[in-house]
């Protein structure tokens, strides 16, 4: 497999032209990942540890509420961002 592999990086680099792009690169959401990032990994934490801590304890409600703040704050970033992470006209219909 690595042989074959290796044949078509060779073969590639040899009749592929590297494309030739003017336009800038596109900026990174890094706010907008971030937001998300940290909105999934409280909902996954709370879900994960609802069971064990309690579903009513200040741990698990704390981790709930970050994650609507965080979703929320995701989404007014995004809808309002020259380029999105996620392009939110996507969904309407």
């Amino acid at each position: 497999m690595l042989p074959i592999s290796l044949l078509g990086l060779l073969l590639g680099s040899r009749v592929l032209e590297e494309s030739k792009n003017d336009e800038t690169a596109a900026k990174i959401d890094y706010i907008g990942g971030f937001l998300l990032v940290f909105s999934l990994s409280c909902l996954l934490l709370a879900l994960n540890q609802g069971s064990k801590e309690g579903w009513t304890s200040a741990y698990i409600v704390g981790l709930i509420i970050s994650t609507v703040a965080s979703m929320g704050a995701f989404l007014y970033v995004e809808s309002h961002i020259e380029n999105p992470l996620v392009d939110l006209k996507l969904f309407t219909n």
